[in-house]
């Protein structure tokens, strides 16, 4: 709701900063009180966390810019279904669920989209 509130006011480009930064850098204390962070000097893992972070960084702009015009209850049923095309994805390359992970992800969604309900 937040978002829907700035969204038509303030650049998404600026909403999306504030949104990595802050997920940065709680991401990193919660990091730091589990037992360090683990650094790597392999290249490999640092060009797959640097084109994971660019393809967030375009993914949030795209959706602050997108909020502009869609109402932040419509915005939250959208928003639902990422983790369904994660699961599909995982799934298309081979990822197995369990009965229970599936059964809760499933409440999961169905807990949003009635929250959005309109009666």
């Amino acid at each position: 709701m937040l978002i829907g509130h700035s969204a038509l006011t303030a650049d998404p480009r600026r909403i999306a900063i504030v949104q990595l930064v802050t997920v940065s850098v709680i991401s990193l204390a919660v990091e730091a009180v589990r037992g360090g962070i683990m650094l790597t000097t392999h290249a490999f893992p640092f060009a797959a966390m640097t084109g994971m972070g660019l393809a967030t960084a375009f993914v949030l702009v795209a959706q602050n810019w997108a909020q502009r015009s869609i109402p932040a209850n419509r915005a939250t049923l959208i928003y639902t279904l990422e983790p369904v095309w994660a699961g599909l994805v995982g799934a298309a390359f081979g990822e197995i669920f369990a009965p229970a992970q599936v059964l809760g992800g499933a409440l999961i969604i169905a807990s949003v989209v009635l929250s959005q309900w309109k009666s």
